[in-house]
């Protein structure tokens, strides 16, 4: 029988599926990101056909949760997946057999 704690970090894990996929903008970045390995947010901006605020708003949330990695060269950032974790691994995977 799990603890209370447990079920709470669960339904947190559960929540944060729920974000990931519920937009379409969120769910395009991320097929896109399992596509290629690095993109930048101009690559990016291309191929989802959105603008500018709304995947700076999408990667923000990618990064603060740990599933979207940012390097910075300069004024360039350089996404890619954080394939170390394997729930992201997973993903790539779903996107890639999709």
């Amino acid at each position: 029988m799990r603890t209370e704690n447990e079920q709470s970090k669960n339904q947190e894990n559960d929540l944060s599926v729920i974000d990931l996929f519920a937009s379409k903008g969120k769910v395009k970045i991320l097929y896109y990101l399992s596509q290629k390995e690095e993109l930048n947010i101009t690559q990016i901006i291309k191929l989802t056909h959105m603008n500018s605020t709304q995947v700076n708003g999408h990667l923000k949330f990618f990064v603060d949760n740990k599933i979207v990695k940012e390097k910075k060269f300069g004024r360039i950032k350089i996404y890619s997946l954080m394939t170390k974790y394997y729930r992201i691994r997973l993903l790539k995977t779903f996107f890639t057999h999709w």
